[in-house]
């Protein structure tokens, strides 16, 4: 599933945008090797990669079960494909020297639920990872966006 990067969103300098599947260690390695390459190190990884299948888990009106072939796409996507950048982004992120503070960068890493009530704004969405990469009392927090919908059993 391809995922467009831009950080031209997120900050009025310079940005790149690189197409990429988050499942492949090849594409995101590419992508992180572009911004090494454009700005000289990587400081933010910011994952929004994330697939649903609306299927119940077992369809007794046709008698068929949830395809687990679509069951581990999903699967492959929102967690191996978040852990790749993760991982890939942290290891890129440990050749920077620290700042004062001892980062070295941040990662930040959305996920979501299908059919939201809202669905946000680009630039509401820059806003908050602004807010979080600027907050150095931010660290390793779940931050609830719009009022997180409960979706039903």
């Amino acid at each position: 599933m391809p995922l467009h990067l831009s950080v031209s969103t997120l900050c009025p300098a310079p940005s790149e945008a690189a197409g990429f599947s988050v499942t492949s260690e090849e594409d995101v390695s590419h992508a992180l090797s572009l911004a090494r390459e454009r700005f000289g190190r990587l400081d933010l990884a910011v994952s929004c990669a994330g697939i649903a299948v609306a299927v119940k888990t077992f369809n007794h009106k046709k008698g068929q079960p949830h395809s687990l072939e679509d069951f581990q796409r999903v699967i492959n996507v929102n967690i191996a494909g978040t852990f790749n950048v993760i991982r890939l982004a942290a290891g890129e992120m440990g050749r920077n020297e620290p700042d004062h503070d001892g980062h070295r960068g941040v990662v930040i890493n959305t996920a979501s639920v299908p059919f939201p009530s809202r669905l946000g704004d680009p630039s509401e969405y820059a806003h908050l990872v602004q807010s979080i990469v600027e907050n150095p009392m931010i660290n390793g927090e779940v931050i609830r966006l719009d009022g997180a919908i409960r979706m039903q059993p």
